[in-house]
């Protein structure tokens, strides 16, 4: 019904905001009058909406910063965390709980067992009743055997997962049966992301981060939650270098006090391992022949070399040694000697 109609531009510094229009129901002329005033509202209503537009803007840019400070403040405390002890399964269990509700409202940390197939160490919620309806569910359906989604998933694959909304689609490929879909549905999981303990040696086990709250996990949850999962990683992986560091380090004190003679020798010939019951009976120290051709530190290991019986394990069954005469310079021993073959020598 409008029969006339006039229309302004809404401008800020010159930038279009936008259209202000008037109309009337009834045949009228708008005047130059008219026009000036519908022009004042028209900036009125431009300046209302920049500030707005910088208001929220302002306010994103302080959002932002306290995420970014948050997350900062977060990883600086998980650092410490991996970094305090040597015992990273008590570490990750405690590093779960860190993440609940600061990052997600239920955490999961799944290891890959030496066995085969997946071990949970760490679940936080929290709610406790919640946590003990996820451990029932946890020892019926163990995590080794999830096709689609989560830490199997993801240790297969060695790529992170994200789920933003968890529909009805999801929860079917993750359901085993019927029993299964109503347990999940009762956790109320509104949102996942699982990410990959990546290592330098292979993929360790996962983190699964769950929401079953309001909140709903995004590209930058995931990415924070990768950079947080590589960390948790290479704590892992000092922790375990740590601990092959200490048992051979045990191993090559228990060789020092070994009356045998023991000495390792490379697909090469070389010597890498030569300990002191070995050097009081040939007379050769460990200084002059790790690192050395055997053949060439020790007189008369050529002609012996073939005739030593290497057996392809350390069974007393397989292991039957030779006595065999050793030339060493001026004189000769006889020594009763075998070997075992490995990977390196």
């Amino acid at each position: 019904g409008v029969r006339s109609l006039i229309g302004v531009p809404s401008l800020h510094l010159g930038t279009l905001i936008g259209v202000v229009h008037a109309g009337a129901y009834r045949p009228a002329y708008f005047s130059q009058d008219d026009g000036l005033l519908l022009q004042l509202v028209a900036d009125r209503v431009a300046l209302a909406i920049t500030q707005s537009r910088l208001y929220e803007a302002e306010r994103e840019a302080r959002r932002d910063a306290e995420t970014a400070y948050a997350q900062v403040a977060f990883l600086a405390r998980a650092s410490e965390l991996l970094g305090s002890s040597l015992e990273y399964e008590s570490t990750l269990e405690q590093l779960a709980q860190l993440a609940v509700p600061a990052l997600a409202d239920e955490v999961l940390i799944d290891m890959v067992a030496e066995e085969g197939g997946l071990k949970r160490l760490a679940t936080a919620h929290a709610d406790p009743e919640m946590l003990a309806l996820i451990r029932s569910i946890e020892q019926r359906y163990p995590p080794n055997e999830e096709p689609r989604y989560g830490a199997g998933s993801v240790v297969g694959s060695g790529e992170a997962q994200l789920v933003p909304e968890m529909t009805d689609a999801v929860v079917g490929q993750i359901a085993r049966d019927e029993e299964h879909r109503g347990l999940i549905e009762e956790l109320g999981i509104r949102s996942f992301m699982t990410v990959p303990l990546l290592a330098r040696r292979g993929i360790l086990g996962a983190i699964t981060f769950i929401a079953s709250s309001d909140r709903r996990f995004g590209p930058e949850d995931l990415a924070f939650a990768e950079e947080l999962a590589r960390r948790a990683a290479s704590a892992i992986e000092n922790a375990q270098l740590h601990a092959e560091t200490e048992e051979r380090a045990q191993a090559s004190l228990v060789l020092d006090h070994v009356g045998e003679g023991v000495f390792l020798v490379d697909s090469r010939g070389f010597v890498h391992l030569w300990n002191p019951a070995a050097e009081a009976i040939t007379g050769i120290r460990t200084a002059e022949i790790v690192g050395q051709p055997a053949g060439r530190r020790i007189p008369g290991w050529s002609a012996i070399d073939d005739l030593v019986p290497v057996a392809s394990s350390a069974s007393p069954a397989d292991v039957r040694p030779e006595t065999l005469p050793l030339e060493l310079g001026d004189r000769e021993i006889w020594i009763l000697i075998s070997g075992v073959s490995f990977s390196d020598g």
